[in-house]
């Protein structure tokens, strides 16, 4: 329970803070380039990849992740402190804006062991509803967040003076209430917090239709042995290893969703913000509807899993076939497709004409009109495309309507079904052991493209703009399915891969005798 809230509070601050980022460095210097954030979001990648790993192996070494969660804590609150500094060392903004993300991708790095206390708190057979629970309380963060966020914009810039030059407006408020949300997240780990990793005696099985592979509920063999520990502990140290090659697969999955969830975070914001003519205000407010409504489909799917079992309705390795395919759909949907009639516009005065071309964003006279932009305290709003690139000139714009319309539902059911399924999944494969390192591997690989790929991925759309980003992320979904597909049988939990194994091995009977179990 003490997890779930402390999840839910960190997706509140996620999901507040994230919408602003970008938007705030646009307020602050509207030249600012799309490579900047590229390279900020690979430190965030960087800092989660490093202490993802390390959180993992110390959690292990202490069989307990609530030090982890608890230090955790503390960095965010150091990223808030030094978000805030940003207006007081308003000449290196950048340099601060880099050490807010690697702190903020340090903070999230070392949290993520609670993947592995979920996963060792947790049978087989109800590993499903606890993901579930937790995708749940994320996906509620994922709307309490923008709902606040909303609130938040009303604020308008500069705001509220504080002390120290620094302000309280729709771009800082986020950044309160994480300091806010950490500090009461370190009290609940402090004062109400189990996280002792305890390892299961014995493979936790799961219900199949396959009477063949002759599984049980783990509970009810531990309720025919609680009297044999010793026993099933020497019986465990001679039960296979998990199936590398089922890891390495989901491995690959992780990989290619994190790619694909990459172009999400560091690319379709500026791209929104220039392709559809946006404002730093008007792209957080539209980014917080995007997220409140992608939030609301969230939880929708976290219910089914809690409330409908929908983990034993879907299979795990069909739910996330099928959120590949989701994201194929929407980049291929919403590719910038030669029969949308619109074109994206250059820079211009919010509220006048654009620029028919590239020629005439570069007048003189219209610079001019975008340097006195740049003056601190300007209120004149500049949107639309830099005239630096020329290919906004023949990409066509995808309709705003059907664009955000398509997000919300590719990424509102492919995101859950992905997060809760993977995670399942891979916790299932590794069966009966200590999971801190090889989580802390699983999400660390998951972030390892999150470090150069924000570069890459900004110089390719500074360069070529979204059709070679689309048409790449294309490209990887669809060869992600079909290597899921190739290794299909191998990816199974290690429960069904023992019974596969133990075909003929004798079967024991126990008072459930709809439940027969196998006996190493």
């Amino acid at each position: 329970m003490i997890s779930n809230i402390v999840a839910f509070l960190g997706s509140v601050t996620m999901s507040s803070i994230t919408p602003t980022v970008w938007p705030y460095m646009k307020k602050i210097d509207v030249n600012t380039p799309e490579t900047l954030y590229g390279f900020i979001r690979g430190l965030y990648a960087l800092g989660n990849i490093i202490f993802s790993m390390l959180s993992g192996w110390l959690s292990n070494k202490a069989s307990d992740t609530r030090p982890a969660l608890i230090i955790g804590k503390f960095v965010l609150i150091g990223a808030a402190l030094s978000y805030l500094l940003i207006e007081v060392f308003h000449s290196a903004y950048v340099y601060v804006f880099i050490a807010f993300e690697f702190l903020l991708g340090t903070s999230v790095g070392i949290c993520n062991v609670y993947r592995t206390h979920i996963a060792m708190a947790s049978t087989e057979a109800d590993r499903s509803k606890a993901f579930g629970i937790t995708q749940f309380a994320t996906s509620t963060g994922l709307i309490a967040g923008p709902l606040l966020q909303a609130a938040f914009s009303q604020i308008k810039y500069p705001g509220i003076l504080l002390f120290a030059g620094i302000h309280f407006n729709l771009y800082t408020a986020p950044i309160f209430l994480a300091a806010v949300t950490s500090a009461i997240g370190i009290y609940l780990l402090f004062c109400h917090f189990d996280g002792q990793m305890r390892i299961r005696d014995i493979p936790a099985p799961v219900y199949t239709e396959d009477p063949t592979l002759l599984t049980t509920d783990e509970d009810t063999f531990l309720e025919e042995d609680k009297n044999n520990t010793k026993i099933e502990k020497e019986k465990s140290k001679n039960l296979p290893k998990y199936d590398i090659l089922a890891v390495i697969v989901l491995i690959l999955v992780k990989v290619t969703s994190e790619l694909v969830i990459l172009n999400l975070a560091t690319v379709c914001p500026p791209y929104m913000m220039t392709a559809f003519e946006w404002n730093s205000e008007e792209t957080i407010i539209v980014q917080t509807v995007l997220m409140f409504s992608i939030g609301a489909v969230s939880i929708l799917f976290a219910l089914s899993y809690i409330f409908f079992k929908m983990g034993q309705r879907i299979n795990e390795r069909t739910a996330l076939a099928g959120a590949l395919l989701l994201f194929l759909i929407f980049y291929a949907i919403t590719y910038p497709w030669e029969y949308w009639p619109e074109r994206i516009s250059y820079q211009h005065v919010k509220g006048t004409p654009a620029p028919a071309n590239r020629t005439m964003a570069l007048d003189p006279v219209l610079r001019a009109v975008v340097a006195e932009a740049l003056k601190p305290g300007s209120q004149i709003d500049i949107v639309g495309c830099n005239p630096d690139f020329a290919w906004c000139e023949t990409t066509p714009r995808v309709n705003v309507w059907f664009y955000n319309i398509v997000s919300i539902v590719a990424i509102g059911i492919g995101l859950p079904l992905i997060h809760i399924n993977l995670d399942i999944l891979y916790s299932k494969v590794l069966g009966p052991i200590k999971q801190g390192t090889l989580q802390g591997v699983f999400v660390a690989t998951g972030q390892i493209l999150n470090v150069i790929g924000p570069v890459i991925f900004s110089q390719l759309y500074t360069f070529y703009g979204p059709k070679i980003l689309w048409g790449l992320e294309i490209m990887v979904s669809g060869t992600a399915l079909v290597m899921f597909f190739v290794f299909w049988k191998r990816v199974i939990p290690y429960s069904e891969m023992i019974a596969k194994n133990n075909k003929s091995s004798n079967i024991e009977v126990t008072k459930y005798p709809d439940k027969p179990i196998i006996k190493p």
